[in-house]
């Protein structure tokens, strides 16, 4: 049986990490597009519109994962494969990289996909620079009580993948 307090906080948490990205995603001139859309095998999290002036405009299919981070060292083991695997769903990244497909075949070129990490520092933590430069996670965001973290995931046709990051299609 499911633990509802413990459910509703991860939904609480969830909305509000998805917050945070909305708003730091519009401080960068994105503006959301969809929230929650659901599709055939999932849902995908947030799609961002960035308008320029010649009419052409890009987009950002994201997927937004939240947790609260109490010690260094669970915070340095995001930046690792195992960590990594906490947040991934190859299944999410796909559902990404399908809804892309569809946008482009609309003749949208520009399209981004990312999966965003927020995390909630219970103490006063830092990320070791010397770790994020070295990993696929970047950095974007970096406030008082809290991190934004983005992952651009890579796609390939070679059964042998180089990381977690990779997803055969």
């Amino acid at each position: 049986m499911k633990n509802t307090k413990d459910s509703n906080y991860k939904k609480i948490l969830g909305f509000w990490g998805e917050q945070q990205v909305d708003c730091w995603m519009q401080s960068q001139n994105w503006s959301v597009h969809e929230k929650n859309l659901r599709i055939h095998g999932g849902e995908i999290d947030r799609i961002y519109i960035h308008k320029s002036n010649n009419k052409n405009y890009k987009m950002c299919i994201a997927e937004i994962k939240t947790n609260c981070i109490y010690s260094c060292s669970s915070i340095n083991e995001i930046f690792t494969e195992v960590g990594i695997k906490k947040y991934i769903k190859q299944r999410q990244i796909k559902n990404l990289y399908k809804i892309s497909e569809n946008y482009h075949s609309k003749g949208i070129t520009e399209i981004y996909l990312r999966l965003f990490i927020v995390l909630k520092r219970k103490n006063y933590i830092k990320i070791d620079k010397n770790i994020s430069s070295m990993s696929a996670i970047k950095v974007c965001y970096e406030h008082d009580n809290y991190y934004i973290l983005s992952i651009t995931p890579e796609f390939t046709n070679i059964n042998a993948r180089k990381s977690l990051l990779e997803i055969r299609m």
